[in-house]
């Protein structure tokens, strides 16, 4: 029987500095990875077509996404979670 294996994925919606809230909520809940929007920017956040964003694993790794379709967002989140878990 195949083990699957379950990650725990979080998001934040942050203004400002949008990295240290967002790291400190990863820890705090046990996440293995989390995606921070900065709905504070133009082009991001609930209202618009495009977002951006910051993922965080538990390792320590991040990766900044640019603007981008919400659902090459998703895409993006996908392949940082596969790639490296």
């Amino acid at each position: 029987m195949r083990k699957l294996l379950q990650k725990l994925i979080g998001f934040a919606a942050q203004t400002g500095d949008i990295v240290k809230p967002t790291w400190e909520k990863l820890q705090r809940k046990k996440l293995d990875a989390i995606a921070a929007n900065p709905i504070d920017l133009p082009n991001a956040g609930f209202a618009s077509d495009t977002n951006q964003a910051i993922f965080l694993d538990g390792t320590g790794r991040q990766q900044e996404i640019p603007a981008c379709s919400k659902l090459e967002m998703a895409h993006h989140l996908l392949d940082f979670i596969r790639d490296n878990h």
